[in-house]
């Protein structure tokens, strides 16, 4: 359980994805995640939504982060 002044967020890299394993309605689609997190009472964000405040963006603009970035993508191929 979560202290009192604490709540779970979770933090979505793509909200509308597809819920997995999740059945399709009548019209093709399928629950999101963001979806699922709003109807179960949830705060959620996107990279886009994200509260600025939870950001250092210094940090982010700088060269440091964008060779840090890259690097681990690189990792991944």
């Amino acid at each position: 359980m979560l202290p009192p002044n604490m709540e779970l967020v979770f933090l979505f890299a793509d909200p509308n994805a597809p819920m997995p394993q999740a059945k399709r309605r009548k019209d093709g689609t399928k629950r999101s995640h963001g979806e699922w997190a709003g109807a179960n009472g949830f705060k959620w964000y996107s990279e886009e939504s994200i509260p600025d405040d939870w950001i250092d963006k210094e940090y982010r603009e700088s060269e440091r982060f964008k060779e840090e970035y890259f690097d681990i993508d690189k990792e991944q191929e």
